[in-house]
This record gives C-alpha cells, sequence and structure tokens, in this order.
C-alpha cells in the first residue's frame, strides 16, 4: 500500500484528476476536484468508501503497483526451491534441465502475471467511465490544456502496461529456452507431485491471512516473504503439472500477494534475478553427485558398533583402574553407554522434528553422531565431567545447535525454533554449548548479541584516538597491528572486566577475519567521529550523529550492526571521547532527541539541523572566500547592491537574502544552503573539506550577490528587452499595438530573429508576461520595494516576486498565472492568496523557515535580533492586495482579436508606397507583396474595424489605402523600435558571451567589462 504521505488533498489540486484507493486490489476510483471555497475544507482527503483509506492519485499508484509485481514475478526466490531441485537431481538427474526450464517458463504465470492484463482493463475502463463527456472529446484534442492532469494520468497508465508487458516477454525469454521446452517425465511428475503434497501442508497455514499490514522490523518482515515465497512456489510447481495455479493460492490473492511484495521491496528484502545467477546455480546442480544411501547406512552402522565396542572396551577399562582414576571417570555418576545411546534416542526425536531437506538432515545426523563421539571421549579423558543432572534432552539440543551454527549447508535452518521444538530455554543450550562444544565447533558468525561490547568499544576507541592524537597519519592496518599487540602481550587497559578480556581472546582465537573487519571499523568510526568533529568545530556547529552513521554506512562501515545498534554504539564512542576531551569535541543534540527518531523527529532534524548546518557553512565560507573579500565591519556585501548604494540589502543579517554567483562557466555545484548541508555531510570525513571547497569555489569565480540582482542577471528576457517592457508611455497604446511591437522586437533582434516560430512565440509570451507584472506593481505600489524602500520597480522589475503573508497558507504560485489569465483576473486571483508584491530579497526574509533558529545560525547575538527585527518590520509594512486594489487593475493586454504578422507586413508597405508617392490599392499591394489580389482584398474586409484606426479606406472605382495620423505615429514607432533592436550591441565584449564565457578578449579576467559589471549570462533559451 502506498504511504499515508501521498494522499490526496483537495485543497491542493488546481484540476481534476482521477484518483484510487492505495489498497492493491480494490476498484474504488472517484474523480477528485478542487475545492470550491478552500476555507471550508469539506472532504478536503478523499477516502475510499471500503477501506477507508486515504486516496492516491493514479499516476502515483501505478508506479508502487508495477514495481510491486515486477518485484514479485522477478525476485531471486522465482528460482526452484533447494529441497525440490535436490530432489530431482538425486532421482532423476537426466530431466533436471528439462524441469528447470520447464519452471522458469512457468514462473511469471504461476507467480500471479496473468491477472495484470484484467486489472489494467479494468482500471482504464473506470477511468473513463468517471470523465464526462466533454472531458473524453477534450482527450482527443490533444493541444488542449484544460485536462492535462487527466491526459497525463491516462498515457501513464498506458505507457506503464506498456512498458510493463515489454520487460515481462523479455525476462521471461531471458530465464528459459523455447525450443528446449518437452513434457515432463512420469518419473519427474510423480516427484512434483510428492513435493507438492508435503509443500501444501507448510503453507495450509498461511493461506487466507490477512498480511496488508506487516511488522515494521525487517527480521519479522522476513519471515512473512517466506512464506509468501513458498505459496508462490506451490502456484508454479502447480502449473508445472498443468492444472490452475489458482487451486493452491485460492484463499490469497495475486493482489494480496503484491500488496505483500511492495513492503518486501520497501524492506529491502528482495532482490532482481539474473540471467547470471540462474546459470550459476544450474551450473552447480549439474556438478552435483548423488550420495549413495547404501553408503550412508554403512556409515552409520559402523559408527554404531564402533561405539558401542568402544563403550565395551571403556567397561573394561574402568575395572582395570585404581579407585581415584575410577571415581574420576564416573564423575559422569551415569553408565556411559546408557548415556549415549539416551542422548542419540533424543537426537533421533529432535532430527525428526526439525525442517530440512534430505541432504541437510543426512549431514546433521552423521554430523551428530560425530560430535557425541568427542563428546563422550573428551569427558572419559577427564577434560571435564557432565553433572548427574545434566539432561540428555538439552546436550542433545545443544549438539544439534553446535551443527547448525558451525556449518554453512546448514545456514537456512532455523536453530530459533530448536530451542521451542525440544521444549528447553535458550540460555540452557546457550550456557550448555559454550562449556562443552565452543572450542571445538565455533559458530560461523560471532554472536555479537551474547555479548556486551559497551566499554571494549569506550576504552579501544579511546586508545585509538590517543594514537591518532600523537601521530594522525597512522594506516587503520597499523593501528590494527597495535590492538591485536595489546591482546596478544595482555598489556589490557586496567578498567577492562574478565569477561570482556575473554570476549577479545575468543575472537582473536576464533574469529579472525571478524575481529580484523570489527576493530578496523571501529578505528575508522574513531577517525571520522575526529574528522566530522574538526569540521563541526570550525563551522561551530552542532553535531548531529544519524548522518555521519549514514556516511559510514554508505562506506562500508558498520561494526558488524545493523543501523538502529550501529547508530547507539557510536553515539555512546562519541559521548565518551567527549566526556574525555571536552575541548576538542563540538556539542552534539540531545539524546532524548536522537534516541526517538520517529517521523516527525526526523522532519524537524531536516528542517533544523540541516539549517543550522547549512546556513553556518555559508557564514564560514562568506567570511573566508577570498580571505574575506565579501566580508567587512560584520557585513556581507552584495557586489550589485553596494555599487547602488543600498544599506538595508547589504548585510550578512539578511543570509537567506545572499547567494553564491558564478562568473565563470565552470560551475560544479549550486551553493544553496540545502546543497551545502548536503555537500557538507557527504564530505564530513575529509579532515581538509572546508579548506578544498573554498578553493573549489574560488576557481569557478564565486561572488556573492543579493537574490535579488542574482534574479536579474540571469533573466535574458529583461535583460535584453528591459528597454521595451520598462519604457514610459507603453501602456498608452492599446492591446494589438503592445502586441504587435512585441512581436517586432523579437523579431529584429539578432539573438532572436533566426529562431523558430515556436521558440519565438514562447520568448514573446515571456516578454508579455513581464508587461503584466510590471503593469499590475506599478498599479498596486509607489516607485520602490514597500517593505525595504530600495529596489526601484522600473529599474529591478524582474527582482519583485508576490509573497505570501502566511506561506503556510499558500495554495498557487503567481508566476503560473501571467501564461493564461489577464491582468485583472490575475490580481483577484492573489487577492485570495493573502498577498502582495515586494523585492525577491525581502520575500526571502519574510519566509525564511529559520526564525526559531537564529540563535543557533549566528555567534553574534546583536546580529540574530537584527535579523528578527528586520522580519518583524517586514510584516508590519507589508501590504496585501485589497479589494479597492483590484478595482484599479485593467487588462492593458487584453486584445479584441489575434494579432499576426501581416498587419506589421500591411501597414508597413501602405507606408512605403505612399513615401514613393505610389498610391496604395489592392493591385499595387498585391504587387509589392507579391501575394494574390483576391488575398490582398480579403485582408482589409475581415481586419477593417482594426485598420480603420490606422488606415483611411477611400472609396472610388477602386479602393484606396493611406495611413492616418495614429498610422503615421504608430508605423513611426514601429521603426523606432526595429531600428534599436537591430542597432543593440550584445555587450561590450561580444566574445564572453557569445563563448560563454571562454576565450575573452580581455587580457586578464578582472578587466572583462562583463565581469566588472556581474552581467555575465548563460544564453540558453
Amino acid at each position: 500500500m502506498i504511504k499515508k504521505e501521498g494522499r490526496v488533498s483537495r485543497k491542493t489540486v488546481k484540476e481534476a484528476r482521477i484518483a484510487i484507493c492505495p489498497q492493491f486490489g480494490c476498484t474504488y476510483l472517484e474523480k477528485v476536484k478542487p475545492l470550491k471555497y478552500s476555507f471550508i475544507g469539506f472532504r478536503k482527503y478523499p477516502k475510499c468508501s471500503k477501506h477507508k483509506f486515504p486516496l492516491v492519485f493514479v499516476e502515483e499508484f501505478i508506479d508502487d503497483f508495477i514495481h510491486a509485481i515486477n518485484a514479485c514475478l522477478f525476485d531471486i526466490s522465482s528460482l526452484p526451491p533447494e529441497d525440490l531441485t535436490r530432489l530431482i537431481k538425486r532421482k532423476a538427474p537426466d530431466d533436471l534441465d528439462a524441469f528447470f526450464n520447464g519452471w522458469m517458463y512457468c514462473n511469471p504465470i504461476g507467480r500471479g502475471a496473468q491477472i495484470v492484463s484484467n486489472y489494467m482493463d479494468g482500471l482504464l475502463r473506470g477511468f473513463m467511465k468517471l470523465l464526462s463527456r466533454k472531458q473524453r472529446k477534450l482527450l482527443e484534442n490533444e493541444k488542449s490544456s484544460k485536462i492535462h492532469m487527466l491526459r497525463l494520468e491516462l498515457n501513464k497508465i498506458g505507457k506503464k502496461y506498456a512498458t510493463f508487458l515489454e520487460v515481462l516477454r523479455e525476462k521471461s525469454e531471458m530465464f528459459h529456452d523455447p525450443k528446449e521446452l518437452h513434457p515432463l517425465s512420469n518419473e519427474v511428475k510423480k516427484l512434483l507431485n510428492m513435493w507438492l503434497k508435503d509443500h501444501l501442508k507448510e503453507i495450509h497455514a498461511a493461506i487466507g491471512q490477512n498480511n496488508s499490514k506487516f511488522p515494521i522490523e525487517i527480521e519479522v518482515l522476513s519471515i512473512y516473504k517466506e512464506q509468501y515465497d513458498k505459496i508462490l512456489h506451490a502456484g508454479t510447481c502447480t502449473l508445472l503439472l498443468g492444472k490452475s495455479p489458482s487451486l493452491v493460492n485460492k484463499g490469497l490473492s495475486p493482489f494480496e500477494l503484491f500488496s505483500a511484495y511492495h513492503e518486501f521491496l520497501n524492506g529491502g528484502l528482495c532482490r532482481e534475478l539474473t540471467r547470471e545467477e540462474m546459470k550459476s546455480l544450474l551450473e552447480k546442480s549439474q556438478e552435483f553427485l548423488s550420495i549413495n544411501e547404501e553408503e550412508i547406512l554403512n556409515i552409520q552402522n559402523d559408527r554404531e558398533r564402533n561405539l558401542y565396542n568402544k563403550s565395551d572396551d571403556m567397561r573394561d577399562e574402568e575395572h582395570k583402574l585404581g579407585r581415584n582414576d575410577y571415581e574420576n571417570i564416573n564423575s559422569f555418576n551415569i553408565s556411559i553407554p546408557n548415556f549415549r545411546q539416551k542422548v542419540k534416542d533424543c537426537l533421533k526425536t529432535l532430527h525428526s522434528l526439525i525442517d530440512g531437506i534430505t541432504e541437510q538432515k543426512e549431514i546433521m545426523w552423521l554430523k551428530s553422531l560425530e560430535i557425541l563421539d568427542e563428546l563422550i571421549s573428551r569427558a572419559v579423558k577427564g577434560e571435564f565431567t557432565i553433572h548427574q543432572k545434566k539432561k540428555p534432552k538439552v546436550i542433545a539440543a545443544t549438539i544439534i545447535y553446535s551443527v547448525i551454527i558451525s556449518n554453512e549447508e546448514l545456514s537456512n535452518i532455523s536453530y530459533r525454533d530448536l530451542a521451542r521444538i525440544a521444549g528447553i530455554g535458550k540460555s540452557s543450550i546457550n550456557d550448555t554449548y559454550c562449556q562443552y562444544f565452543e572450542d571445538y565447533y565455533p559458530r560461523l558468525d560471532f554472536p555479537f548479541y551474547a555479548y556486551s561490547f559497551g566499554d571494549i568499544n569506550k576504552l579501544f576507541s579511546l586508545y585509538i584516538f590517543n594514537f591518532i592524537k600523537v601521530n594522525p597519519y597512522l594506516t587503520t592496518a597499523e593501528l590494527l597491528s597495535y590492538l591485536k599487540d595489546i591482546i596478544i602481550d595482555k598489556k589490557y587497559p586496567k578498567q577492562l572486566k574478565k569477561e570482556d578480556i575473554n570476549i577479545l581472546q575468543r575472537m582473536l582465537t576464533h574469529y579472525q577475519d571478524i575481529f580484523s573487519k570489527y576493530f578496523s571499523d571501529l578505528i575508522e568510526v574513531v577517525k571520522q567521529i575526529i574528522f566530522s568533529s574538526k569540521n563541526h568545530k570550525l563551522i561551530k556547529a552542532t553535531i548531529v550523529i544519524y548522518p555521519l552513521v549514514e556516511y559510514l554506512e554508505k562506506n562500508g562501515i558498520n561494526l558488524l550492526q545493523k543501523t538502529v545498534t550501529f547508530y547507539k554504539i557510536v553515539r555512546e564512542i562519541f559521548d565518551h571521547l567527549a566526556e574525555e576531551h571536552s575541548d576538542f569535541f563540538p556539542e552534539r543534540l540531545s539524546r532524548a532527541f536522537e534516541e526517538k527518531m520517529s517521523q516527525q523527529e526526523y522532519r524537524k532534524y531536516y528542517y533544523e539541523y540541516r539549517q543550522i548546518v547549512g546556513y553556518r557553512l555559508k557564514l564560514f565560507l562568506i567570511k573566508n572566500i577570498y580571505n574575506g573579500k565579501f566580508y567587512k565591519d560584520g557585513k556581507g556585501k552584495c557586489t550589485e547592491c553596494e555599487k547602488e548604494g543600498f544599506l538595508i540589502n547589504t548585510d550578512v543579517s539578511r543570509l537567506n537574502a545572499l547567494t553564491f554567483h558564478h562568473l565563470s562557466r565552470n560551475k560544479n555545484e549550486i551553493f544553496t544552503s540545502v546543497r551545502l548541508y548536503e555537500i557538507f555531510t557527504e564530505n564530513q570525513g575529509d579532515p581538509y573539506f572546508l579548506e578544498k571547497f573554498i578553493k573549489q569555489m574560488e576557481s569557478e569565480k564565486v561572488l556573492l550577490i543579493c537574490r535579488s540582482h542574482h534574479l536579474m542577471i540571469h533573466d535574458f528576457y529583461f535583460h535584453y528587452f528591459k528597454y521595451f517592457i520598462t519604457w514610459e508611455k507603453l501602456f498608452s497604446l492599446s492591446a494589438e499595438e503592445i502586441h504587435i511591437l512585441v512581436r517586432i522586437i523579437v523579431d529584429n533582434f539578432r539573438l532572436t530573429m533566426n529562431l523558430s516560430k515556436t521558440r519565438k512565440k514562447n520568448i514573446r509570451q515571456k516578454i508579455k508576461n513581464r508587461i503584466k507584472k510590471k503593469y499590475i506593481i506599478d498599479i498596486l505600489n509607489k516607485d520602490v520595494c514597500p517593505t525595504c524602500g530600495e529596489f526601484n520597480i522600473k529599474k529591478h522589475i524582474r527582482a519583485f516576486d508576490f509573497c505570501h503573508l502566511y506561506p503556510n497558507k499558500k495554495l498557487i504560485a503567481a508566476n503560473s498565472l501571467f501564461d493564461s489569465y489577464s491582468c485583472s483576473e490575475i490580481v483577484e486571483i492573489l487577492r485570495k492568496e493573502d498577498g502582495g508584491f515586494i523585492c525577491t530579497n525581502c520575500h526571502s526574509v519574510l519566509d525564511m523557515e529559520y526564525f526559531n533558529i537564529l540563535d543557533a545560525i549566528y555567534d553574534d547575538k546583536k546580529i540574530a535580533e537584527k535579523t528578527r527585527q528586520d522580519h518583524l518590520h517586514i510584516k508590519r509594512k507589508f501590504i496585501p492586495i485589497s479589494k479597492k486594489m483590484v478595482e484599479k487593475v485593467g487588462d492593458p493586454l487584453k486584445k479584441e482579436i489575434k494579432i499576426r504578422g501581416n498587419y506589421i507586413k500591411y501597414l508597413n508597405v501602405i507606408y512605403e508606397l505612399s513615401k514613393n508617392s505610389i498610391t496604395a490599392s489592392n493591385n499595387s499591394i498585391s504587387d509589392n507583396l507579391k501575394i494574390g489580389y483576391q488575398g490582398v482584398k480579403t485582408f482589409f474586409l475581415r481586419r477593417r474595424k482594426l485598420l480603420e484606426q490606422y488606415v483611411n479606406f477611400n472609396s472610388g472605382r477602386q479602393t484606396t489605402y493611406s495611413l492616418n495620423k495614429r498610422g503615421m505615429q504608430f508605423i513611426s514607432l514601429i521603426h523606432s523600435f526595429r531600428n534599436y533592436y537591430r542597432s543593440l550591441e550584445l555587450d561590450e565584449c561580444k566574445s564572453c558571451i557569445l563563448n560563454m564565457g571562454k576565450n575573452c578578449s580581455a587580457t586578464q579576467p578582472n578587466q572583462c567589462p562583463i565581469i566588472i559589471k556581474g552581467e555575465y549570462l548563460p544564453f540558453q533559451l
């Protein structure tokens, strides 16, 4: 099921969309429309009528659904189960290839692929059924933008389905050979039926269970996956026998399987099957040499005879020994043969109850007898005594436990069930194992869960810290060698307890690889704590352990622990080192916060700690790049604001309004506070990170500049069309005239004149958007930004933004309105958003998310207080759009007819003909423009209403045309803007612009006029 965060909210939806229940298999669909009155909030989270879950958008659901299907169909677990493979290769080895090929052929259908097509068809039918007749017609018109999201969702369903079918075909062909598909032999069919019968008994309890809600713990989730894999194997086997797979999973719907696999995928339990893995398994199976059962029985009988003979010899030996020796042997307080027989009987009982394939049980039985013999032999030799109260069942269970944990071939057998089957406490088995078997049959993996490494980690991390402090260039290998010598020479820290010393000696003796890995990781943990602390200390930021743990795990360092345990260990090590060397380490976030790490707390961490580190690093960089060039008198100097004599906008207290601008084309990063935090976290283990980072920024010629000037520098449309956009008499013209002039300037400017029609149209729209914005701001505000009073509307129009007084109530982005709405409509919509237009710098100060953590960002409390006052000042001076303001706004760009290039062409030809004393008639215009007579006549007839404003229509034997006074003025205006933009120089240093800052004609970068002005632009239209 899709996570709760993806639920549909009618308060944020902008147009009608289709939503679906997130529960896989549920067919509930609903068309979700925007709230007409958002303040009411009625049914703002639509829910499924059956499951009561909040709905999610179809396009989000379909992604998760397809991922779940693919995870189910092509998981590594789709290979034939090992017990069935072993059964086939032992009983019918010649049919192994045919069985394998047939199994992989049946796999997709056996795992539920057949229902995907039916579901997709039903989903599409349900989708179309919810659409109105008008919406269905609009779907046919691809140019219509009214149902953009519905079309997008419908297309996504189709594309995802097509991609799924393509992947299904490719994967199916990859894992089987169609030419080698042959009917299975009767012997194989009998084996399959026999295996399936036993297998169904095991999964019977799982069928019909509701697994839609899974435990969070991955270990428990893996148990559920084993159950589902068994069901899917049964389905494939049934299909291989020529029956429907629904016979075995009747109580468990395929959708339930896909829902389960979605959880397994999120839990990291799924791994995609590859062709190489399948080939490897098949080759390994073909190399298998079957074990002769008669030989096994002979071996067992020989062992029995030898053991009983040995027992008789022991009895004879007892009579020959002296009394003291006899008492030592008799410390058993039991008859050796009788004791062995009792243990053996218990072994047989337990073996019959333990799950495992035939081969595994054979290995387990033979190894158990071997360990039992060894136990008796060591006891007779007097190496230890077995107390008379020690139960044979405990010894038998411990022997099996020893076999399982020391043998790789039995690693899939759960020894956790052993205590339950035997009816014995886990502690009894573990104690007996440590007493008699650990030194002879050590575990494959060291049992960290059984021991406490708290004191070991603390004391040895302090040793490592002191080593590094004396010699920081010591390698991990050298430090590991020192630690081994400490244990071998028994030069332990005085505080180390005896049980801790035993743990270390046992690790070094029996688990050398694990010892090396664990303590190598411990050395790296201490190193990274030191380096990260150094970097946090330099930027004066509080350290948080969780990101450090993520960094360590990405680099393969985990102390052989899961994330939760590893995190606790790292935290304890840090606290211990900080307690011993408080001057070296920075403060860390409170333990209470980090221990919870709930979803809500994680968000708090993400929004607050990230900001503290990001802005702390930003301050550090401002103070240190170019040796503090931009940080003078406690202020962060925006180079452009300083030139214009601004005071408020040139101050480090407006940290959110300051940004880094790249002069050179060598731009590898965008240094926002969010990205700075990410870069810092990714490199916190590098002790020289900050030095390298400053050099990188200087090599990329980074300048400190405010957001407002940064927007203006990077706005191509405003930079070169500023003359027209800010022309004082622009709004004295009609809407049609403005549209004609916009077309003139784009068609005659050298960077846009040769572009395609589509790109020219997009540029014209951008220019009109900026004209609308200037008009609206001119009407609503005075000459400057109402909050700071520094940015001028005419000169810095691009630096103005619509700002919401309450950002958390924002429902719409103002910039998205200018393409589709007139000025009056835009202002009416924005009035409901409770906001107004101010400069980008003031906007960033008003919206700053770190207002409550200013004291954690600034060392100087005066600057923090100044930032608070600035924030409150902007709130007081802020003027939201009111009803009175809306009434003042007109629609200067709302034209009555569609404007095309023909108007310019005809007005210009009338002007040219009259200038040459030629009468402008249909014939003369037709000859001049090389257009048919009828076409000219039709143009003037259809567009006479507009043209009469500029052209005199003179009636006679033939109609003639001449420009009136307004027409002469307008054609003069056209020529004026045309000539201006034709002659407009790109910049003084053309090579900087055209070559993207490369091959500058200036001898030195600081002599380049573009760089000096701060006007370098990446022209990518």
